[in-house]
């Protein structure tokens, strides 16, 4: 009757009004300027970025997947970064999101997630698409214009899963395919580096590959110190060579990326 039909749109109101409330709990630190998560500083690096992707299907659009990585980002739940996905509206509806479940990943947030921030160790995503229409054209865009400040040969590649084909995301800015629901794609990176996890005081470093800019400056912009060698006594270095042992220091616990080819042999 009337009265139960009200009091069952109530019920419903009050369960979005809670899961509105538990985005802005969890949603908390979470930045986004211009649909794309900044890192502190600005900058873009192998250690810090991030990318939106934008969905459209069947005159339906989303525009809420984010992912990337930062420094102290983990492939388990980060409250600081990963956002869960909000319920789906009424009627027709066209679904983008990083599936997670395990781990600490809080049930309580369900397990579709609208921004998945991990590690810039070999990071890996899976990124599912779902829409009430089953049938039709589906298109991906994303800008690639802060992407393409990362280095020469750290590629994001995005594979489909239906038809095995891959994208290089630095170098293009769109995709589209035949819809099947859900697709799935997976996103990996490819990167020759060698990631040194740094502690909060002095380090034994060398230099693990062939680099480009020998630089201690350019290698560890975060030290607190000058890089010492120690020959009799110890000795500041501007540049840090293979074959070396370097002592540095530094202010916090941190990884720190080595691009460059791969030691062969030192001798």
């Amino acid at each position: 009757d009337r009265h139960n039909e009200v009091e069952m749109f109530c019920m419903k109101l009050r369960g979005v009004a809670g899961m509105i409330a538990v985005l802005m709990v969890f949603g908390a630190g979470h930045r986004t300027m211009g649909g794309t998560l900044r890192s502190d500083s600005g900058g873009v690096n192998p250690m810090s970025w991030s990318l939106l992707i934008r969905v459209s299907h069947s005159g339906m659009s989303d525009s809420l997947a984010t992912f990337g990585v930062r420094p102290d980002g983990t492939p388990d739940y980060d409250s600081q970064y990963d956002v869960p996905r909000p319920p789906n509206p009424p009627g027709d509806y066209l679904l983008t999101y990083f599936p997670h479940r395990g781990g600490n990943w809080p049930t309580l947030l369900g397990s579709k997630f609208a921004t998945d921030i991990t590690s810039p160790v070999h990071p890996h995503w899976w990124m599912m698409v779902e829409s009430s229409v089953e049938s039709g054209t589906l298109i991906l865009h994303w800008d690639t214009s802060r992407i393409a400040q990362l280095p020469d040969g750290y590629n994001i590649r995005l594979r489909d899963s239906t038809n095995s084909a891959t994208v290089d995301l630095r170098h293009g800015g769109m995709y589209a395919c035949a819809f099947t629901d859900p697709a799935r794609f997976g996103i990996d990176v490819e990167y020759e580096a060698t990631y040194l996890e740094l502690l909060s005081r002095w380090n034994l470093i060398s230099i693990p590959r062939l680099v480009t800019d020998s630089l201690t400056a350019s290698l560890f912009p975060q030290r607190i110190s000058r890089a010492f060698t120690y020959q009799s006594k110890y000795v500041a270095q501007d540049t840090m060579h293979v074959g070396y042992g370097y002592w540095l220091k530094f202010q916090v616990q941190q990884t720190a990326t080595i691009a460059g080819v791969p030691l062969m042999s030192t001798a």
